[in-house]
């Protein structure tokens, strides 16, 4: 995990294990049939050695992750698959909109709040 976690620079945050796992359906699906089928999926993987990786593209203005099902075997750290997962949010779209649904009301609450921290 340590070679993943060294390859990102301006890294916000890091989960491993299920809490990985968890973080990166909540980022990646919305709420519902699509979330429950990933999981679905998903249930005879093991989770214990995945890692996501959240980081600052700053040339890019924005915030992207990486999700690694099972660190022990990444052939290619910037290989997205079957089982690892990359995404990304433009932080000049994020706005805060009354209207937006619930869910992403709090993903962009979540991901201005790493920002703030750094």
């Amino acid at each position: 995990m340590p070679e993943i976690v060294a390859h990102f620079s301006n890294i916000l945050k890091v989960y491993s294990g299920d809490e990985a796992w968890r973080k990166v359906l909540e980022l990646r699906y919305s709420p519902g049939r699509h979330r429950a089928h990933v999981k679905s999926l998903f249930k005879r993987d093991s989770k214990d050695n995945s890692i996501l990786v959240l980081f600052h593209n700053k040339s890019q203005k924005t915030i992207e992750y990486r999700f690694y099902l099972d660190t022990n075997n990444v052939p290619d750290i910037d290989d997205e698959s079957n089982v690892n997962m990359f995404g990304g949010f433009l932080i000049d779209q994020m706005i805060d909109d009354p209207d937006a649904p619930a869910f992403i009301r709090k993903q962009e609450r979540f991901l201005k709040g790493l920002l703030e921290k750094k």
